[in-house]
């Protein structure tokens, strides 16, 4: 079976492109299942509106046709269960006991104990923004420390490595630092999916032999180029 991961679409926020999700779920193989690996939306479903709705409704819809799994992110963990159709929500899900897939935000103990610097950058970029400067996602903006950010990744990277090593995983997919990457580390494939915030989200393609991380193309895509398969 073919299985799709990605992850913190984050729809409801300024810097995601509904209207490329709604492309990329009409273009995934058929009988693919697909797991979106937390915070899917930015705040909740109730405040969604327009196009960020319409893509929740796709992603609603694609449920009757297929399995898909919602795993809860930092920004979705209460989310409104109601009127999902039928997608399953969950805390992580494995697939087999090959790859475990959760979001991250467990992983990390850096940002729940560092409020004020979050609150630092996120006023800064603010006022970035009020003096002109381009906007761009609060987490985009702090890839612009990379000593500070790399310490985060590694961090969330260690910490899930860990976990799956001790869970007996081969594998673990997660999202929540903004960043896609693949590394290995004692034996486990550790891969993020970065973020649809991002000028270049990305998406997981895994079957029973391989996991491979892929950047989402443009769309609408031209005949021969490169799409989920």
């Amino acid at each position: 079976m073919t299985h799709v991961i990605t992850s913190d679409t984050h729809l409801g926020c300024r810097y995601f492109d509904p209207a490329r999700l709604t492309a990329f779920l009409a273009a995934l193989p058929p009988g693919a299942e697909l797991i979106i690996a937390g915070d899917v939306v930015d705040r909740s479903t109730a405040q969604l509106k327009g196009a960020h709705r319409a893509a929740l409704d796709a992603l609603i819809a694609l449920s009757k046709e297929r399995h898909v799994v919602w795993v809860r992110g930092n920004h979705d963990r209460h989310i409104d269960v109601t009127d999902l159709g039928d997608i399953e929500l969950v805390e992580t899900y494995a697939i087999g006991k090959r790859v475990l897939i959760a979001h991250g935000h467990h992983f990390d103990t850096i940002m729940p104990t560092h409020r004020w610097f979050i609150h630092l950058v996120r006023a800064v970029q603010a006022l970035r923004i009020l003096l002109g400067a381009d906007a761009v996602h609060v987490a985009r903006y702090a890839k612009r420390f990379p000593t500070l950010y790399g310490i985060l990744r590694d961090h969330v990277a260690r910490n899930a490595i860990e976990h799956a090593r001790e869970h007996g995983f081969e594998a673990i997919v997660c999202g929540h630092t903004h960043h896609a990457e693949t590394r290995e580390a004692d034996g486990i494939h550790y891969v993020n999916t970065g973020a649809w915030t991002e000028d270049t989200p990305h998406y997981v393609m895994a079957n029973d032999e391989t996991m491979t991380l892929h950047e989402v193309p443009p769309f609408p895509v031209s005949p021969g180029e490169d799409q989920p398969q």
